[in-house]
Order: C-alpha cells, then sequence, then structure tokens
C-alpha cells in the first residue's frame, strides 16, 4: 500500500470536503504531519485575519483611507471647479462677446431696437 499526500489547491483555498470523502474512502491516506502543517497554516491565518481585521487600529486605517479618497475625489472636482471659474473670469475680461452672451443669458437683456420673441410650448 502507497502513502502519498493529496493536496488540491483552488487558488489559495484548499478544497477540504473532496479531501476529506477521499479520506473517508479510504482513496487518500493523509500523512498526519502534513495535515498538522495544514492546520497550522489556517490556524495560524485565521488568528492573523482576525487581530488584523477586529482590532481599532485597523478599522482606523481603513476609514482613514476611505477618508482619503473622498478628500481627493472633493479636491480635483474643486480643482476642475477653479479652472472653469478662471476661464470664465479671463473670457468676461478679455472677450466683449462673451460678456455680452452672458448678460443676454443670464440678465435676460435685450439691445435697443431688438425684439424678443417668445414661444411657448401648447400643453
Amino acid at each position: 500500500m502507497y502513502r502519498f499526500t493529496y493536496v488540491h489547491f483552488t487558488g489559495v483555498r484548499l478544497v477540504w470536503r473532496k479531501i476529506f470523502r477521499k479520506y473517508l474512502q479510504g482513496i487518500i491516506i493523509i500523512n498526519k504531519t502534513v495535515l498538522k502543517k495544514i492546520k497550522v497554516r489556517y490556524i495560524v491565518f485565521a488568528l492573523l485575519a482576525a487581530v488584523l481585521l477586529f482590532n481599532e487600529g485597523m478599522r482606523t486605517v481603513f476609514v482613514r483611507y476611505f477618508e482619503i479618497r473622498r478628500l481627493n475625489a472633493s479636491i480635483a472636482r474643486s480643482t476642475r471647479e477653479n479652472e472653469l471659474l478662471r476661464q470664465r473670469i479671463y473670457f468676461l475680461e478679455n472677450e466683449p462677446a462673451f460678456l455680452e452672451r452672458m448678460v443676454r443669458a443670464e440678465l435676460g437683456v435685450i439691445a435697443e431696437g431688438e425684439i424678443e420673441y417668445r414661444f411657448t410650448v401648447p400643453r
């Protein structure tokens, strides 16, 4: 009878059900030392994950990370808005046609001799 170790990895996760079923059927004989190593690895991994994920410091790191992302997005949005306002100020100071368009659009001013037509949509 051959003794061998059969460990099937799917990515990082060990497929325990298949191994256990085959072990119960007598198809696979797992060395106890290999089984202990696997158990120890998973116990260490679970403890490390619990310590990292459930302590106050790690939660603070996550909160700060998402806050930094939110603030960076806000800074980028404000920077774009600031650039658009700078362009608008430049055109208002240097382009009389732009100034006239802005006054007509925002204040509804018409020049002398012009006739304003308003069309209503029937309901």
